[in-house]
């Protein structure tokens, strides 16, 4: 559920997000933010920008056009996690890294499954 009380925007003289706008329950998330400050005097927050920044801004709060961009672009560039399954001859459930390992080195080695 997006904030409207709450809104960011790209600052036109640092390389900083901008967060105006007041909500109690938004304080841990603002401070989760890479960097992330409270200016007292102007009662904003800043943080860097970076793409993950802008992704979780956007689902968050009111953003900017830019900054909305940017969060979808990086959603879009993030690949689907890969789903393998245990091996065939096994004695206990694999974790999911084991599981990725054993399947790479399967393809490396040119065994089918």
């Amino acid at each position: 559920m997006i904030n409207t009380n709450v809104t960011a925007r790209i600052s036109p003289n640092l390389p900083k997000i901008i967060i105006s706008g007041y909500a109690e329950n938004l304080i841990e998330f603002f401070r989760s933010l890479p960097d992330a400050r409270f200016d007292k005097t102007t009662r904003t927050w800043s943080c860097s920008i970076t793409p993950a920044t802008c992704y979780r801004l956007s689902r968050v709060v009111e953003c900017s056009t830019t900054i909305r961009e940017v969060g979808d672009a990086f959603s879009n560039s993030i690949k689907p996690a890969v789903i393998v399954e245990q091996p065939k001859n096994r004695k206990y459930d694999s974790w999911q890294h084991q599981c990725e390992a054993y399947t790479f080195a399967m393809r490396k080695l040119g065994i089918k499954q």
